[in-house]
């Protein structure tokens, strides 16, 4: 290896662990499986310039040997690629296709037949999927590609050419120079381009994420929301069922103590106070009845049926209300509703419906 050649080949080598040590960076404050896959890449291609460099003045079988080590990188960046384009990669397809052409390959080694046709199958091996890589960023589904998913297809596309060309030109004179700084130039294209695709997948699959997370949790609301509206609406019915059974026994109770109130003669001295209790009684049945009348329009109300006729009531006239509904309660154990408002020009109010 000449001094040229040894600078160029440390040159890519040391490109490539940095960009190594970027993705393991990257994977471990990220925790994505792309950047897994970008230092899984470009470790491969580490070895594989290594292996290659080892190689550079061996025999043809070495030589061709020492190359279809690129099967390795060029695989983890296929994947890469499919990953970005949404494209599930055909491992198994790949698997036989790789298989087939390593096996044909040595084959041919053993024929006395031009460098071309030996070294043609695994030339084959390293373009195919880089060319299918190409076409899913460049043609797949173009109308929602990117402009740097444009870019990193055409770079891959090149990289295919440049696989085909090791069958062409790797015997000739200065070949292996000039091809190290071809691939080195892709390279450093791919490694400018993947960082950008990785970080613009990771958004748009967030994106997505998000997207589908908010439309899960408006689906659920909606159905708990259908639920809690299908109970309101069961509550509704059996609160109207209730109130209009309610309502009726108490008409029923009411005519039945005033039709056994008439049985008594007025209240004299010296009498029988079952009037006076028949009396109370019925005034307790009233206020139930109006009780319910109240819940009735609530319900009214609140279902959108009428509405409340909202008036100014003043705190005398509250005081008054409820001293007048809870009055022998209240005598009962000597309380009384009573309020204090110092330092106001008008008497405080609420805005109420009298009803």
């Amino acid at each position: 290896m000449n001094i040229l050649l040894k600078t160029t080949f440390l040159i890519i080598i040391g490109f490539s662990i940095l960009n190594l040590a970027l993705s393991l960076w990257f994977y471990y404050t990220t925790k994505l499986k792309l950047h897994a896959l970008q230092a899984g890449f470009w470790l491969s291609l580490v070895f594989n310039f290594f292996i290659q460099g080892s190689a550079s003045d061996a025999g043809v079988g070495q030589v061709i040997l020492s190359y279809g080590f690129s099967i390795v990188p060029v695989t983890f960046l296929s994947i890469i690629s499919f990953k970005i384009a949404e494209v599930k990669f055909p491992k198994k397809v790949y698997g036989i296709l790789y298989s087939f052409l390593i096996l044909l390959n040595l084959i041919l080694l053993n024929f006395s037949i031009p460098f071309f046709w030996k070294s043609l199958p695994i030339s084959l091996a390293i373009s195919i999927p880089l060319f299918h890589s190409s076409y899913n960023l460049l043609i797949k589904n173009i109308g929602s590609r990117t402009a740097f998913q444009r870019l990193m297809g055409i770079i891959l596309f090149l990289n295919g050419v440049n696989g085909i060309n090791f069958a062409i030109f790797r015997m000739e004179p200065g070949a292996q120079l000039w091809g190290w700084i071809v691939a080195y130039a892709l390279y450093q294209l791919i490694a400018v381009f993947l960082p950008a695709l990785s970080l613009e997948f990771h958004n748009r699959t967030e994106r997505e994420r998000l997207s589908k997370m908010v439309e899960d949790k408006t689906r659920n609301l909606s159905h708990a929301n259908a639920k809690l509206d299908s109970v309101h609406r069961q509550n509704s019915i059996l609160l109207k069922v209730l109130l209009h059974d309610i309502s009726n026994s108490i008409q029923v109770m009411s005519f039945q103590i005033s039709k056994l109130g008439n049985k008594f003669p007025t209240k004299q001295q010296g009498q029988s106070n079952n009037p006076e209790v028949l009396s109370k009684l019925e005034d307790r049945l009233k206020m139930l009845f109006n009780l319910i009348q109240q819940v009735k329009e609530y319900e009214s109300v609140k279902t959108g049926k009428s509405e409340l006729k909202k008036e100014k009531v003043t705190l005398s006239e509250v005081r008054e209300e409820i001293n007048a509904r809870f009055k022998e309660q209240m005598s009962a154990k000597n309380l009384e509703f009573v309020f204090i408002a110092d330092g106001e020009d008008q008497e405080p109010y609420i805005c109420a419906d009298r009803s």
